[in-house]
């Protein structure tokens, strides 16, 4: 039943359409035929040419995103790595002009050469 009646409403669509097309005046008529063989016009172009009429503002905008890119991305780097190395020598100083450390590592220099020549102290990448 559903079959019949989608049918039944393509086939007065159809009609109506049909008769919509055929009361068309003639000036309007005129502009869609117009319209349509532009477009097919443009369509029958080949790709290529329509990219190419784009191509300079495609190369101006990937410049522009280049030159931002390395002018943040060169400045940035430079001043945490600055930052970061004066911190960290700052630290291995305090760590190398303490004597608790070498007084922990002298308590029992025995337990030390037996991990090194225990065979679980490969290092982790030889193995």
């Amino acid at each position: 039943m559903s079959d019949e009646r989608e049918r039944d409403i393509e086939r007065r669509s159809r009609v109506l359409y049909d008769e919509s097309v055929n009361n068309l005046d003639m000036r309007i008529r005129s502009r869609l035929t117009q319209a349509r063989h532009a477009a097919l016009a443009i369509a029958e172009k080949p790709a290529s040419v329509r990219w190419l009429a784009w191509a300079p503002v495609y190369g101006a905008a990937a410049a522009l995103v280049l030159g931002i890119t390395l002018w943040i991305g060169h400045s940035t780097p430079d001043r945490v790595l600055a930052s970061a190395d004066s911190r960290s020598g700052f630290e291995d100083l305090e760590i190398v002009a303490s004597n608790d450390q070498l007084e922990l590592l002298q308590d029992d220099i025995e337990f030390y050469d037996w991990i090194d020549k225990s065979p679980a102290a490969e290092p982790a990448g030889s193995g």
